[in-house]
């Protein structure tokens, strides 16, 4: 009876130690997924970073090259406008004195 029991017992201990084992292999599993889905995470969430770094750059870039744009126009104008300013400014000094030269011619004839 005692070899029965015994028998038994390391028969119950053996099926104990199966069960452990399952459920040690179970935990470790779910470890392991658990780990892989971080991990799977945090690769989207550097790729996310990654991707609007590169967005902000781009964006930033496009706002320097406009900014930039903007400038060259704005001295293109204002050189323009310099010009006429100088033209007209000539034209005005032309006028002045053909405007002198009939006075005289005025003057003269008086």
């Amino acid at each position: 009876e005692r070899n029965e029991q015994h028998a038994v017992d390391q028969k119950a201990i053996g099926q104990l130690q199966g069960q452990l084992h399952a459920e040690e292999l179970s935990q470790q599993q779910a470890y392991d997924k658990l780990e892989a889905t971080e991990k799977l995470e945090q690769s989207d969430a550097n790729q996310k970073e990654s991707h609007l770094r590169a967005a902000i750059a781009h964006e930033e870039q496009v706002t320097k090259s406009d900014k930039e744009s903007l400038q060259a126009k704005m001295i293109s104008e204002e050189s323009a406008s310099a010009k006429k300013q100088s033209v007209l400014s000539q034209r005005i000094a032309a006028d002045k004195q053909v405007v002198s030269s009939l006075q005289a011619k005025l003057e003269q004839e008086e």
